[in-house]
């Protein structure tokens, strides 16, 4: 049974001259030299979540879609949850069909 996810990792990314560095410790160097135009990219940490992710509100999908925090395949892919092809609506069918097949037991299902 799925029972939530780890959550991403902090990362630090550093663009210079046309190369990407990043450090060993993903946060954490010393004596790295910066340049004017160099980028320095933060990604911050995100919780993994609680609970079996095929579960979640699809309304909250929904929101998080529309808010940009996660995208339509994240949703697809993570929550079982289906965009008709306008991307405005779910496709509350192919989405309690997509979470039928991906709930323990019904793997089998999918091939």
């Amino acid at each position: 049974m799925l029972e939530g996810t780890e959550g991403a990792r902090c990362q630090v990314t550093i663009f210079q001259n046309g190369q990407t560095y990043i450090p060993e410790h993903l946060t954490k160097d010393d004596n790295v030299r910066l340049h004017p135009g160099d980028v320095i990219q933060l990604q911050t940490p995100g919780g993994g979540g609680y609970g079996n992710p095929l579960e979640r509100d699809i309304a909250l999908v929904v929101r998080d879609v529309q808010r940009e925090y996660i995208s339509q395949e994240t949703a697809r892919q993570v929550y079982g949850v289906v965009f008709k092809d306008n991307a405005a609506e779910v496709d509350l069918d192919a989405t309690q069909a997509l979470r039928h097949l991906r709930l323990p037991g019904n793997e089998d299902m999918n091939a």
